[in-house]
């Protein structure tokens, strides 16, 4: 299962909307096939290892990383594949969490005759497709929150100036998160502050560039701003109200706007979410600002939070927790996932817990 696991990430992302796959065939102790999933549309993982098998499929064990799809969709189903090569045995590392397959796959093989197991490095399978997990059984991206703040929580000093909070490590490490993202986001306030170009750059972009997402409930986003540039696709994302039509006439020019409805006189997290899932985005970077991030925490509609922090301290800032306001026994949880120092800076990963 472990190489079957290092077979998916070969793919480095490039399967969606479909998820990272690895499987291998293995035949008197010996691994006698191998096969990954490469780009939707192109062969499974298991029909990859069969052929690659070749008649040595019959009577073997299949290793495959996520349950075996039941369903016609661009390709065939791979129980097929599986029970036409005379596979005896499978080993799957977790169920499909997708409704039209979640356990359909393994009743399937098991009514054929095969042994199936499931649950082999389980966790570790799962892994591999965050992105995919959620976008099939929560209709939303897996949502990644970036901060970086000083001790005080501050994201920005008074004057509304955040570069740079913290050092050159931490901001590599930030490239690799937006290179491992499908889009980033941001709010209108940091484009008109800082005018991000917000790509990933100095690091390998296996999926291509992400999208670039503004969020301007007013269409305040200047004509010459660098997100509007050509390095990567840029939606901006508005309200139905408020805006200038022949401004957004010439900026549907270079990029495209979507109209998204308020709530509690701020966009919708969940319809921009809900919006952003049809449009096959699995997993979401979001990088600010500070109204952006409490957001989130607030909807809780978020799963992961890198939080660099500096040892610096600014006193009055711009928290990136500002318009959070709980009581104790209300306060939202989170779980300690990791942490390691990043240059002058230490890194803390923390997951969502509820």
């Amino acid at each position: 299962m472990r190489e079957a696991i290092k077979l998916a990430r070969k793919s480095g992302g490039r399967t969606r909307p479909n998820p990272q796959v690895g499987a291998v065939v293995v035949k008197g102790g010996k691994i006698v096939g191998k096969g990954c999933h490469k780009k939707a549309g192109l062969p499974h993982a298991e029909n990859e290892a069969i052929n690659d098998a070749k008649n040595l499929a019959k009577n073997s064990q299949l290793y495959v990383t996520l349950e075996p799809c039941v369903h016609f969709g661009r390709t065939p189903p791979c129980v097929d594949a599986i029970i036409k090569s005379g596979i005896k045995n499978v080993y799957v590392g977790t169920l499909d969490p997708n409704p039209i397959i979640n356990g359909k796959g393994v009743e399937k093989l098991r009514a054929a005759g095969i042994y199936v197991e499931c649950g082999i490095l389980e966790e570790e399978c799962r892994a591999l497709n965050e992105g995919y997990n959620m976008w099939v059984s929560q209709n939303r991206p897996f949502v990644t929150l970036k901060i970086a703040a000083t001790l005080d929580r501050n994201v920005a000093d008074f004057n509304f100036k955040s570069k740079w909070i913290t050092g050159e490590d931490a901001r590599k490490i930030v490239h690799k998160l937006r290179a491992a993202s499908d889009a980033v986001l941001v709010g209108i306030g940091t484009v008109l502050i800082d005018d991000p170009l917000l790509t990933a750059r100095g690091v390998k972009t296996p999926k291509g560039q992400p999208m670039r997402i503004v969020l301007d409930d007013r269409l305040k986003i200047s004509e010459g701003a660098k997100i509007l540039g050509r390095a990567a696709k840029t939606l901006i994302v508005t309200s139905k109200k408020n805006f200038d039509e022949k401004k957004k006439a010439r900026l549907n020019q270079c990029t495209e706007i979507i109209h998204i409805s308020e709530k509690g006189g701020f966009l919708d997290m969940r319809k921009l979410l809900n919006e952003l899932k049809k449009r096959e985005i699995q997993s979401l970077l979001v990088e600010g600002g500070a109204t952006i991030f409490s957001n989130f925490i607030k909807e809780g509609l978020w799963d992961r939070l890198y939080l660099f922090v500096a040892p610096k301290i600014l006193g009055r800032g711009i928290s990136w927790s500002k318009n959070i306001r709980l009581e104790l026994d209300r306060a939202k949880r989170v779980k300690l996932a990791g942490s390691k120092k990043v240059g002058e800076d230490l890194l803390l990963i923390l997951e969502r817990e509820g």
